[in-house]
């Protein structure tokens, strides 16, 4: 959640009742809740920081349950208190929800509807596309469907409540992939496939690097498409990594405060022959870096190594690097090894002092010993730091961003073996864009019998970075097709028989339930106005004179509680929209709209004087034919606009 305050209760191995407050306000960037948060951590005090945005209070004694009830008691009336005085009740969870929830969480315990472990293991295509018209609620319904896969708890309690469901939409979606999420790990990724979109840029392709201090060139890598980074993501967790990883590192709480990390880089991983590199240093449990060869650095300060860099026309990174590796790096030091900026291949603990041996198989001569703890694995930087790895070298990460939850042993940080998460990639507008080349081989890969671990599992070597690469179970794709910009039948074949498509098609009767003007059952009661009827009426003649794939949906009309936002819609949607279907068509549009949202074009020209010397046959449609224009619909006054609509309605 982005934020909360709630009792976590479990049972420990002799079956006790344990638990604790946890507070967590991740992303919040509202002051006046951050001082409400802190004012909270203040006055009750006994919080432990698992994270800067994450606190928590053990409830011990006398088993969890009874301090539990210590806490709602005294603790929990003075939390409402200073939320009343700093004018916060927004957050407090109403009665209204509250017994809404527990009820639900009875029927479940009452066998009265399916339980939430049943509904984790229900069967859902892997591939999906929602088509439909625009305004039908393909991206909103994506949403739900995102959530109910990566989180079928939550949506089981809060399917019904469109704000959490948003929310939580939004806690797990991915926004940069270069700064990954605070406090927890984005599993929703979202792209827009569009006419420019390219293999490059879904699954991979080489990229200009942004020029390092004392880069004399242009240097290229080859970066991760939107499509495989997620895939990677996923693979992580379905593949065990995720829990053999977990399982390997346990620092205590005390061994966590004292650690130090550092980012290093074990040779280039976009030179094959550098994976030499990485071996010599895994077999050897040691790491090693390729600055100043030949020059012994044992005994030298960070004086002297600057000074060496300067004499020998070497960069002031050089200097730099080799002072962090054989200076500040320290015994009893981590070091996360890198695979580019988005993986760790590797976590060290450093065990001796600088070494230099010019005797080495390998063309690096400065070494420090270390006992690996994590090897030949490809962990997620999200994992364990909150921002990407940068080309430099070597150099100590920021504190504040290390994922403390990855490295610190705990109950609740343990992965569970049989509840692998799930990952989604929203693909929006997927038929704008060129599907068998944004794709490529990958397309038969996201069939379910092909996938990891499957029946029929296939696996391929990609062309740019040479790793071979399989789909895994664990990955959903949800894709949206505005059926207005292109039918379903111009879609590739190839895609079409991947994926299983769900029609949206308006749902006037929406309106009257959800919409801005579901208490008056969709109606403008003060000028009489029934819009559920307006829909039906101008989607059933759309309908007759062009398709289904180009009605209008509902969605524009769900904000409409006044006849000037019913204007406005006319003005901004439905008529442009009319335009386009019909290519200004004016007589099929006025087929649609009646004649009241037209007027006529009138001139003081006659024909005979116009062209007073000249005869054309057409003379006489000039003559008996009449002009008309759509009206201005912002300039129409109420009466007019309402006068207008009743004819649509033939009233």
């Amino acid at each position: 959640m982005t934020k909360s305050i709630g009792l976590v209760f479990w049972l420990d191995e002799a079956g006790n009742i344990e638990s604790h407050l946890e507070l967590v306000f991740n992303e919040e960037i509202d002051q006046s809740i951050l001082v409400f948060y802190n004012r909270v951590i203040n006055n009750l005090g006994g919080f432990a920081e698992v994270h800067r945005t994450k606190f928590k209070k053990n409830l011990i004694g006398n088993g969890g349950h009874n301090k539990a009830f210590g806490f709602l008691e005294h603790d929990k009336p003075r939390i409402d208190e200073t939320l009343r005085n700093m004018n916060l009740e927004s957050l407090l969870i109403s009665e209204e929800k509250f017994n809404r929830n527990l009820q639900r969480v009875l029927d479940i315990r009452a066998g009265h509807i399916s339980t939430v472990k049943n509904t984790k293991r229900m069967k859902m295509a892997y591939n999906t596309i929602l088509f439909g018209p625009p305004g039908t609620g393909k991206t909103y319904h994506t949403k739900s469907l995102a959530v109910q896969i990566t989180d079928p708890d939550f949506y089981e309690l809060n399917k019904d409540d469109r704000n959490e469901i948003r929310e939580r939409f939004n806690s797990l979606l991915i926004k940069d992939w270069d700064t990954p999420q605070k406090g927890h790990n984005g599993r929703i990724s979202f792209c827009t496939f569009h006419q420019s979109f390219s293999y490059e840029d879904f699954i991979e392709g080489i990229k200009p690097v942004k020029p390092a201090e004392g880069d004399t060139f242009l240097k290229y890598e080859v970066q991760d498409g939107i499509f495989k980074r997620i895939a990677d993501r996923a693979s992580y967790f379905s593949s065990g990594s995720a829990r053999r990883d977990k399982a390997s590192i346990t620092l205590s709480e005390e061994q966590y405060q004292r650690a130090t990390f550092y980012k290093i880089s074990l040779g280039d991983i976009n030179r094959p022959e550098d994976q030499a590199i990485y071996d010599y240093c895994i077999e050897n449990s040691c790491i090693t870096i390729g600055f100043m060869e030949g020059v012994d650095l044992t005994g030298k300060s960070e004086q002297d190594l600057y000074a060496i860099s300067d004499n020998n026309n070497l960069s002031r990174f050089s200097a730099q690097a080799m002072s962090y590796f054989s200076l500040y790096l320290k015994a009893g030091n981590y070091v996360l090894v890198s695979k580019g900026n988005y993986k760790v291949r590797g976590i060290g603990k450093v065990t001796g002092d600088y070494i230099y041996d010019e005797h080495a198989p390998i063309p690096y001569y400065h070494f420090r010993k270390v006992e690996w703890i994590i090897k030949d694995t490809e962990i997620p930087v999200e994992e364990v730091y909150e921002k990407a790895f940068s080309q430099q070298t070597i150099y100590k990460l920021n504190s504040n961003w290390i994922k403390k939850e990855f490295f610190v042993s705990s109950a609740s940080s343990q992965i569970d073996r049989d509840n692998v998460p799930n990952f989604v990639l929203v693909i929006d507008e997927i038929n704008r864009g060129n599907v068998s080349q944004i794709f490529g081989e990958l397309i038969t890969l996201i069939e379910e019998d092909k996938r990891t671990s499957k029946d029929e599992e296939l696996v391929v070597t990609l062309p740019y970075s040479k790793e071979n690469f399989s789909v895994p179970p664990n990955l959903y794709i949800l894709g949206t097709m505005n059926t207005a910009d292109r039918s379903v039948e111009a879609l590739d074949t190839a895609l079409r028989r991947r994926f299983s498509f769900i029609e949206m098609l308006p749902e006037p009767s929406i309106l009257s339930q959800f919409g801005e003007l579901s208490d008056t059952m969709g109606k403008l009661e003060e000028v009489d106005i029934d819009l559920v009827e307006v829909l039906k009426t101008i989607n059933y003649r759309i309908e007759k004179l062009l398709d289904k794939d180009h009605l209008i949906g509902h969605a524009y009309f769900m904000k409409v509680d006044s006849v000037q936002k019913l204007k406005s819609i006319f003005h901004d949607s439905i008529v442009p929209l009319l335009q386009e279907y019909f290519f200004g068509d004016y007589s099929k549009i006025g087929l649609i709209l009646g004649k009241d949202f037209f007027q006529e074009v009138l001139t003081d020209q006659h024909p005979s004087t116009t062209f007073a010397d000249f005869y054309h046959e057409a003379i006489d449609d000039l003559n008996s034919r009449t002009v008309v224009r759509l009206k201005d619909i912002s300039r129409m006054n109420g009466d007019e606009f309402i006068a207008a609509i009743n004819r649509l309605l033939r009233k």
